[in-house]
């Protein structure tokens, strides 16, 4: 089978679809009895070709997003011959070959936080144009039964399917950038965008901070996201680093280093870096909602989101022991069923499953 692999994100700033695609790909292309044709940046991912013979690269310029989707890549389909066509990119299904394509869904995002990712035009191409032409594909596939659950609501189609995911942090021999000077400290991603709910764990750590706890709090990100800047509390300025953006070595040393890690997103269609945080045996304390219940509930401290004093709860309960055995069973669980191997071994039967029709 020739399969076509949109490799275009493999290279760009860290997201959970960047480390998708990478990680997939990386699994996948192992595999001796497919041809693989990847579409991205030659610089960034010519070397599969390079050291698999059964890969070819077609180099895509990123400027031209749009035009490549739906008229160069088409083009590409049939002149190589290409069998199925596996999209990794959200939503992103060529018209004239959707009956080709297996789509991809990682969430709904756009839909329910519109305000904060689209533009009034743009609302109606997602809603009524890119939506509907993704669901049509020859199947979808998702990354958690939450997500499946939401595009069911919207349309029900019996060809979608679950890819869990696994772990992007890992332990590497880069020499470590962000110093930390203060600890014991509190671990947490997302910086101002507002479905990350930082601010609602900045007014919880300040509730946490005036019982006198010596603790701080590490924000991976940005105090600024678009239009949103976080308002730190007069009491914990000092208690408090933001970090920008960190390189995979220096997260992992990162959640070698902390306390406990904290995730209090309102909406995830996974939650990545909750399972990058297990992967490094930290205690996490995660809101109570969407994808995050479904997936971490039984091995994490699962609290109210938009409660600061559920989270004070938890952050005591874990100060207040010099050390905090996690459970290494629930954890054991979760790393068997959430790692790569599983989830190329889940997709690749998707592809084999709709190359016969």
């Amino acid at each position: 089978m020739i399969i076509g692999y949109d490799a275009r994100l493999i290279g760009t700033k860290r997201t959970g679809t960047v480390t998708m695609q990478q990680k997939l790909l990386e699994k996948l292309i192992v595999d001796n009895a497919h041809r693989w044709i990847l579409f991205g940046d030659r610089d960034t991912i010519g070397k599969y070709e390079e050291t698999h013979a059964n890969v070819k690269v077609i180099h895509v310029s990123m400027k031209i997003k749009p035009i490549w989707e739906q008229f160069i890549l088409p083009y590409h389909i049939f002149n190589e011959k290409i069998d199925l066509f596996y999209s990794t990119k959200n939503f992103t299904v060529p018209f004239v070959y959707r009956h080709r394509t297996i789509a991809t869904i990682l969430d709904l995002i756009p839909f329910h936080f519109p305000e904060n990712y689209l533009k009034n035009k743009l609302r109606f191409i997602y809603h009524h144009v890119l939506l509907k032409n993704a669901l049509k594909a020859r199947a979808v596939v998702t990354i958690s039964e939450f997500s499946r659950n939401d595009v069911l609501a919207i349309k029900h189609i019996e060809n979608i399917h679950v890819i869990p995911l696994g772990p992007n942090a890992s332990s590497g021999s880069k020499e470590q950038n962000i110093r930390i000077h203060m600890k014991p400290f509190f671990l947490t991603i997302g910086g101002a965008e507002p479905r990350k709910n930082i601010q609602s764990l900045l007014n919880a750590f300040s509730l946490f901070k005036e019982k006198g706890y010596p603790h701080k709090l590490v924000v991976v990100g940005q105090k600024n996201w678009r239009n949103d800047t976080l308002v730190v509390p007069p009491n914990i300025e000092k208690d408090i680093q933001f970090t920008g953006f960190v390189e995979d070595e220096e997260l992992y040393k990162l959640y070698q280093e902390a306390v406990c890690f904290i995730f209090p997103s309102m909406y995830e269609g996974f939650g990545l870096p909750v399972l990058e945080a297990i992967y490094a045996g930290l205690p996490a304390i995660v809101a109570s909602n969407s994808s995050l219940e479904e997936i971490y509930s039984d091995s994490c401290f699962m609290v109210e989101t938009m409660d600061p004093t559920s989270y004070v709860r938890a952050m005591e309960e874990l100060s207040e022991k010099e050390t905090y055995e996690i459970n290494q069973v629930k954890y054991n669980e979760i790393k068997s069923r959430y790692n790569w191997d599983n989830s190329a071994n889940e997709l690749m039967k998707v592809l084999l499953k709709y190359s016969k029709r």
